[in-house]
């Protein structure tokens, strides 16, 4: 395998962000408390795996205001359909934790404990 310097590393490390680039909705509460939190974060995976498999938005509000306001303060629920696994809530509920000490992909080695998780068991797709 070839290693290059322009490429980002997934290695763990201590920076954290206090800014962010992306919609508001993505965003860890933490970074809109002004907290600051890890560079990488699996929240952004979590939300993006509960609008593919429920179909909509988690935390849109009906402006900026509240949309900020659904990311650090509505707690996570899940609609009644479609139907949807214990295994797929359950990685999205780790994901989606506001608190990062208790988030499934808070320590060190998160990549290697969510592909273990039992949503991705029997996929090809996680070497």
């Amino acid at each position: 395998m070839i290693r290059s310097p322009l490429l980002p590393s997934a290695k763990p490390t201590s920076a954290q962000s206090t800014s962010f680039v992306e919609t508001q909705e993505y965003c860890a509460p933490q970074i809109m408390k002004g907290e600051g939190m890890e560079v990488l974060d699996w929240r952004t995976f979590g939300i993006s795996l509960y609008e593919l498999l429920f179909g909509r938005t988690l935390f849109k509000g009906s402006g900026n205001r509240a949309t900020l306001f659904n990311v650090v303060d509505q707690p996570l629920w899940f609609p009644g359909s479609p139907s949807v696994s214990f295994s797929a809530r359950d990685l999205i509920k780790g994901l989606l934790v506001k608190e990062p000490q208790h988030k499934l992909a808070y320590k060190q080695g998160a990549t290697e404990m969510i592909k273990q998780h039992p949503f991705f068991k029997g996929s090809t797709g996680c070497p």
